[in-house]
């Protein structure tokens, strides 16, 4: 009997059984299937944009992040007014 060593019988023939499951030598002779590169690929087009239409593009996006940056500095004074409130209320409350 070996009174709880079990455990570690169960792990060597785990690790035995995970050992002879392996398929040990099927990619070490055929590294391409590994790092193949697909003989179709194709680079992406991209549409042509004249130069007006570029900066036009550029500033509409530069106004959308700066809005968006407005945004969440409202909501993060918001949060931080609320929290000083709510600090206060309860300093109140327990004088």
């Amino acid at each position: 009997m070996s009174f709880g060593a079990g455990h570690i019988m169960d792990m060597i023939n785990r690790m035995k059984q995970n050992r002879s499951m392996r398929q040990s030598g099927k990619f070490k002779d055929n590294r391409d299937a590994i790092n193949a590169k697909a003989k179709s690929y194709q680079r992406p087009e991209f549409k042509k944009v004249s130069k007006e239409e570029l900066e036009a593009i550029k500033t509409k996006i530069q106004s959308q992040a700066a809005e968006e940056r407005k945004k969440k500095i409202r909501f993060y004074i918001g949060v931080a007014i609320s929290f000083v409130i709510l600090f206060t209320i309860l300093l109140i409350i327990i004088n």
